[in-house]
């Protein structure tokens, strides 16, 4: 769904095809319990057009808010690997995450070493 993308700091982007994946990062206030995934889809004729990517699975795979953390596309794969970073307390993250952009699925810690192979 096309919507107006978020004020945030310490986010992560990756490039998708002819798309950028921005992912996570902090929103003033801080709104939102989990690392929402942006789609920058850029225009010739309107600009930018920016969506919310709408990822289904297992809402215990899904990584929590953060903001300062990597975010990496496989190279011949469409699965970004988002490591660490820090929740909107300031705490330190050390945990994996792997959005597989077919299934539209997160996965994560153990189980993420073997979905980013």
């Amino acid at each position: 769904a096309v919507a107006a993308f978020p004020a945030c700091a310490g986010a992560a982007a990756v490039v998708w095809g002819s798309r950028i994946l921005v992912v996570g990062g902090h929103v003033k206030g801080g709104a939102g319990a989990g690392c929402d995934v942006w789609v920058l889809e850029i225009s010739t004729v309107g600009g930018v057009v920016c969506s919310r990517l709408e990822v289904g699975g297992d809402k215990a795979q899904h990584p929590a808010s953060r903001g300062g953390h990597t975010a990496t596309m496989i190279p011949g794969s469409n699965k970004v690997v988002v490591f660490g970073g820090e929740d909107k307390r300031g705490r330190l993250l050390n945990d994996v995450h792997v959005l597989d952009l077919d299934a539209m699925e997160w996965s994560s810690s153990s189980s993420a070493a073997a979905a980013a192979a």
